[in-house]
């Protein structure tokens, strides 16, 4: 057939290329379904712990020194004169009449005989004693006077400051995994010995 077509010089028309359709996609299987446990599979749940940063508030006092002008109570000396009653002693001579006893020559007029005898006597003597007389007298004393001056004075200020600060708290969730449950107990039998083999007599 190629021959008679070169041979006749007519030449054949161009094979039609035929485009290959469209891939389709393939199509998404469902995942596989699992295996359902021959037994009620036990679950478990577990307590976490996790610290994360938690923004809180927090206050902060800050104590600080404020000056101002006052007044405060001062003192001064400052003298007086005072007058003052103060005894004094002076010695003054005085008369005292007393009785003492002296001896007196006497006659007895019985026997006659002259005996000398002790009788009072009265006498008056002098003594001198110390008395004391009220003198009024001045005296120069220094006394505390009270007055006000200027004056500074330091008061402390108290400052609450409330800041933001990163705080690591700790969370609590629980989290469920299998497991945990009480396995039964299981009893295995063994299998029976195996029979014995008859005997062949020959």
């Amino acid at each position: 057939m190629g021959l008679l077509v070169w041979g006749t010089g007519v030449a054949a028309p161009p094979e039609e290329r035929k485009t290959p359709p469209p891939e389709t996609p393939a199509e998404t299987l469902p995942p596989p379904a699992p295996a359902a446990c021959e037994r009620p599979c036990p679950m478990k749940i577990l307590w976490v712990e996790q610290e994360v940063p938690v923004q809180a508030l927090v206050s902060r006092e800050v104590v600080t020194e404020v000056r101002r002008k006052t007044m405060e109570i001062a003192y001064r000396d400052e003298k007086r004169t005072v007058t003052e009653t103060v005894l004094q002693p002076r010695v003054v001579e005085k008369k005292v009449t007393c009785t003492v006893l002296k001896p007196v020559t006497e006659k007895d007029p019985h026997t006659g005989c002259v005996t000398t005898v002790m009788k009072p006597v009265t006498e008056v003597q002098v003594v001198k004693e110390t008395v004391y007389t009220a003198v009024s007298q001045p005296r120069v004393v220094i006394v505390k006077v009270p007055y006000l001056r200027p004056a500074e004075e330091t008061i402390p200020q108290k400052t609450i400051l409330f800041e933001y600060r990163t705080e690591m708290r700790k969370r609590e969730y629980p989290v469920v995994v299998p497991g945990g449950g009480v396995l039964k107990d299981r009893y295995l039998l063994a299998p029976p010995p195996p029979c014995p083999a008859p005997e062949h007599h020959d």
